[in-house]
């Protein structure tokens, strides 16, 4: 099974998010959605992280994690999958 069709089976308790690659969630505003980064362990999914989009470095795009103590810069490739949640 690939790795979107094993997001597309996740049970979601509230709302379905849009499952997108990194470059079309950039294209969205920060304003109207919630952005969570997929990690996998392999193939197996093994959690979901919230970001913010900060910007674009040599066509990768540049993400913020934050936690309650600490912020992290990373890097996303624009094929990656994404989960976008529309915010009510």
């Amino acid at each position: 099974m690939s790795k979107i069709e094993k997001l597309e089976r996740v049970t979601w308790s509230n709302n379905t998010p849009n499952i997108m690659y990194t470059s079309a969630a950039y294209e969205l505003t920060a304003y109207d959605h919630h952005f969570y980064m997929v990690t996998w362990c392999g193939d197996e999914l093994s959690g979901f992280s919230r970001f913010e989009f900060t910007g674009v470095i040599s066509g990768a795009y540049e993400i913020k994690l934050a936690d309650e103590r600490r912020e992290i810069i990373e890097a996303l490739e624009a094929d990656e999958w994404v989960l976008v949640f529309q915010q009510y």
